[in-house]
């Protein structure tokens, strides 16, 4: 059904970090991914408009629908679809996708595509933290990213060492998510608002795609997406700890230099159960023996359970 090669590539998952997500593409129908093991299968329909009342019976809208979620060992299991779709013609794009996909899996990860930033300035007009990444300057304009979150509303698991120590509990009666609270608010004052795009090659180099602003050395752009030189003490220290806790999901970043990835290796087998899922999408290892001990160890905790 379809002669051209897949089109194979990741993008980050920003504001929070939440690792890559793996995609799969070919005319009609794409597949995504954030673990390697799960794919989404999307295909691209027409939108029935017409169960809403429209008497427009031609040119109608197209868009993706989830068609189902495919596993390479358990294949694919289907969600219920609209009947109006074309169905016969859907269930043809997914299966040319499943052999695009069964192809694919040796390839994994796939090359990150999203090489155009979009960064946080402080007051200085200097960069602060990682907003949002696209693959393509002609999306710049729709995307509009929020305020910088540490991490999800509902995800309450960072937990700083820092804070601890000056006695400032995660959980203070009101707020779960203390900690991670505290990093936003420190950011957020940090910050004047302004927000720039940058794009970066293959290698690493960056050049800011409105030359007409601030003047600004690409080169020091934070490597983690935020960054990790500050004033106090426990804000550095802060800082530190969120990284360390974030390291298995940065570690599936292919734009990391050696140094970024063995204090990331280093500081991520400390959290080998996030580590371990992560893995299967981590484009380098520098040290295998240690991350492979961190991986025996989640497996051994995983079979023993609880407590």
């Amino acid at each position: 059904m379809n002669e051209t090669p897949p089109h194979r590539y990741a993008v980050r998952r920003l504001n929070p970090v939440q690792g890559v997500v793996q995609v799969v593409a070919i005319e009609g129908a794409r597949a995504l991914s954030h673990d390697g093991r799960v794919w989404e299968i999307q295909i691209l329909a027409e939108r029935p408009e017409h169960t809403w009342g429209s008497l427009n019976q031609g040119g109608g809208t197209k868009q993706f629908f989830r068609f189902g979620n495919w596993q390479p060992q358990q294949g694919i299991s289907r969600v219920p679809a609209n009947p109006v779709l074309d169905i016969g013609g859907m269930q043809a794009a997914s299966e040319a996708l499943i052999t695009a996909l069964e192809s694919s899996q040796a390839a994994l990860p796939f090359a990150q595509e999203d090489h155009c930033e979009c960064w946080l300035l402080d007051h200085g007009r200097q960069p602060l933290a990682l907003l949002a990444s696209t693959t393509a300057t002609a999306l710049l304009p729709d995307i509009r990213p929020g305020s910088w979150c540490a991490t999800l509303t509902t995800d309450h698991s960072f937990v700083s060492s820092t804070q601890l120590e000056r006695n400032i509990a995660n959980n203070d009666g009101h707020n779960p998510r203390r900690h991670a609270h505290e990093l936003e608010s420190l950011v957020r004052k940090t910050a004047s608002g302004e927000r720039r795009w940058f794009h970066f090659d293959d290698k690493g180099h960056r050049q800011a795609l409105d030359p007409d602003g601030p003047a600004i050395d690409a080169a020091a752009l934070p490597t983690l997406g935020l960054r990790e030189d500050w004033p106090e003490d426990w804000q550095q220290a802060l800082v530190q700890d969120y990284l360390d806790w974030l390291s298995p999901q940065l570690l599936t970043w292919n734009c990391l230099g050696p140094d970024d990835r063995v204090r990331l290796e280093q500081a991520a087998c400390r959290h080998a159960l996030a580590l371990d899922a992560a893995y299967p999408l981590y484009p380098e290892v520098i040290n295998q023996s240690l991350l492979d001990s961190a991986r025996v160890e989640a497996r051994l905790r995983r079979s023993t359970g609880p407590g």
